[in-house]
Order: C-alpha cells, then structure tokens, then sequence
C-alpha cells in the first residue's frame, strides 16, 4: 500500500481546525490519501493512528504545518519520543518526517508574496 500523508497542524480553536481542513479536503481533492492530526485537541495523535491501523496502513509521511521551525517541530514531529511516534509505532505504522516548515517551501513564501502584493 502507499504512504499516505499526515498533515500535522498546532492546533487551536474550531475556526483554525476548519482552515486545517480545508487544506485536508484539497490535499485529496488533489489526489493524496492524507489525513490530520493537530498536536493540540482532535484529532489527536491516537486517534489517527488508530484509524490507519484499521485501514491496515503500515507507512505514513509525517507533513508539518508550522511556519518555522522551533519546539514544536523538534519535540512534537521530530522526535523519536513524541505521542505521534509512540502512537503510530504502537500500531505498527512507519514514519518518514519531513522537516521543512511552510517558510521553507519557495511556492508557500511566493503565494503569500502575492497576497500581501494585492
């Protein structure tokens, strides 16, 4: 089966989960078997682990949705000893990380150029 892709957003309040979302529904509109995790409140590392493990899932690709790096990259997505390392190897699932943050990606910094040229 192929590796599916874990968005992993901070998290916040119900209107920052719904843009978390939508990026969800186009990264699928777009073709890729994706799903989110946010590392603060649902759904949580647990909880998508134990879906891809239903799903039979054995690799996923762990995608950062922070705009640089820090804490939370390096602690939360990163490392070995983080909840979703320790929740997906529990089920099973291989992780690849990426370690780029959004500000590391030259068409995120050129589409927000665009905005703030507008």
């Amino acid at each position: 089966m192929d590796k599916v892709l874990v968005l992993v957003g901070h998290g916040a309040d119900e209107a920052a989960l719904l843009l978390y979302r939508k990026l969800l529904d186009a990264v699928r509109k777009g073709g890729k078997r994706a799903f989110l995790v946010m590392l603060h409140g649902e759904p949580g590392a647990q909880q998508v682990a134990k879906e891809l493990g239903k799903q039979g899932i054995t690799s996923a690709k762990l995608i950062p949705l922070l705009l640089a790096p820090g804490h939370h990259m390096e602690k939360n997505i990163v490392s070995e000893d983080s909840e979703i390392h320790r929740e997906f190897s529990a089920r099973g699932i291989d992780l690849e990380v990426s370690k780029k943050t959004l500000l590391e990606y030259d068409s995120i910094i050129d589409a927000i150029t665009k905005v703030l040229d507008e």
